[in-house]
């Protein structure tokens, strides 16, 4: 089996996990949202939008420039944003 069709697929358990976790976040934030006010949502949402553009280009980046990355090294430059 090739290894690429491996990484591209994603499993049952990953994808159920992912929702999992993603119902989580949305009942565990949407308390605090509803308390804050309109310039906090503003900021929330700017910082938000730069998280996404970033990621577009760091997608841009690793896809053109260097197209075998390997898995550790994509996941560093994945997670350094958010942990930074």
């Amino acid at each position: 089996m090739n290894e690429d069709t491996t990484i591209t697929k994603a499993l049952p358990l990953g994808r159920i996990f992912r929702f999992l976790l993603g119902t989580f976040f949305i009942t565990e934030v949407w308390p605090v949202y509803q308390n804050v006010s309109i310039e906090g949502a503003v900021i929330r949402a700017g910082w938000a939008v730069g998280l996404l553009i970033l990621y577009i280009f760091l997608h841009i980046i690793i896809s053109k420039f260097t197209p075998r990355i390997y898995r550790i090294t994509g996941s560093i430059l994945a997670f350094v944003p958010i942990v930074a």
